[in-house]
């Protein structure tokens, strides 16, 4: 803060001008902007720290995790790991100059890439690496944390958190078998589902928001919180001061900041709650049913080399997800009926 008031932050760190897509040549405010979300960041986790929701209770992450088989290293909340924290920081001082940019594309690149080439690098990558000297995966981590938080951010607004409703409102849940912790077992309204064949229209809506959110959580991992977080706090900068009107057969209704404010946080909550309830945790480590070996010899024995397999292979993935616990014969009957033309 000292640097922004001295009017001496674009020493510690420089802007090219050029690098500029969003056509107003001026990031003047941005570290302003960027003091503000780290601030307003900063004091959320406080605030979760002091009064934490369901989601960020260190025994209920755990039990979530344990869905997909993964342990304390995997889950742990943001209280209890300074690494993520760290990465955190930086993500949300540096969040708003990534929006002033990079465009669409440079996200999608930034997604997939491994090892980005120096003459390719970002903006965020070529501050942290070449000017503050941090490590390249630390570099690349806080992108993934900011396009994560993007993604968090479009859910949410797509109306992924009335979905997220749903699940809770219907007691949609995944978790493992008490009795066989390799198992997993499936319950709707506290009656139990086959995930094989189930065609209740409200769980198949769930299934959809798992699909939904299973995308976004295999992009980043276990600093899925710091994401989630940062998208939270944005959407609370944005709230600002605003007052939000509406009309209520003829009359104008007006929301306060405080509404606004309780109503994100809210919303924030349930859709939390409802990842955890449905097994999401550790998503990303999900391993197949069926590797590639089998798929070629025993299941579509006629599928060439080349892209058409790995369409298979997401296809596996994706009616994992969308069938948590479902069984193998289930997933080789659902490939042999989608790719008809390899079987």
């Amino acid at each position: 803060r000292l640097l922004v008031n001295l009017g001496l932050i674009d020493t510690v760190f420089p802007l090219p001008q050029e690098l500029l897509t969003n056509g107003n040549g001026s990031v003047d405010d941005v570290f302003e902007e960027g003091l503000s979300l780290l601030s307003a960041t900063h004091g959320h986790l406080c605030d979760c720290k002091a009064n934490p929701p369901m989601w960020c209770e260190a025994k209920r992450a755990l039990e979530a995790g344990a869905v997909n088989g993964v342990g304390k290293e995997e889950t742990r909340v943001l209280m209890e790991d300074e690494d993520a924290r760290r990465l955190l920081w930086y993500a949300a001082f540096l969040k708003p100059l990534k929006s002033r940019t990079t465009s669409g594309d440079d996200d999608s690149e930034a997604e997939t890439r491994k090892k980005p080439r120096k003459a390719k690098r970002s903006v965020i990558l070529r501050l942290l690496v070449d000017e503050l000297k941090r490590p390249i995966r630390d570099a690349d981590q806080v992108e993934k944390i900011m396009n994560a938080a993007d993604n968090f951010t479009k859910l949410v607004s797509m109306g992924s958190d009335i979905s997220a409703l749903s699940v809770l409102l219907s007691g949609a849940q995944v978790m493992y078998d008490s009795e066989n912790r390799s198992k997993i077992v499936c319950s709707m309204n506290k009656k139990a589902v086959n995930p094989d064949s189930e065609d209740d229209p409200v769980w198949l809506h769930c299934m959809e928001f798992r699909k939904n959110c299973a995308e976004a959580l295999r992009r980043i991992g276990p600093l899925w919180r710091a994401a989630f977080i940062l998208s939270l706090c944005e959407q609370l900068m944005d709230a600002g001061n605003d007052k939000l009107e509406y009309t209520i057969e003829g009359d104008v209704m007006e929301q306060t900041q405080e509404e606004i404010v309780s109503g994100i946080l809210n919303k924030y909550d349930v859709f939390a709650a409802a990842m955890m309830q449905l097994g999401l945790i550790g998503i990303w480590t999900q391993q197949p049913l069926v590797n590639g070996g089998e798929i070629k010899k025993a299941i579509l024995t006629q599928i060439p080399e080349g892209p058409v397999f790995r369409d298979v292979m997401d296809e596996q993935t994706e009616w994992m997800t969308t069938h948590p616990g479902g069984s193998k014969e289930g997933l080789i009957e659902h490939l042999r009926a989608t790719f008809p033309a390899f079987a």
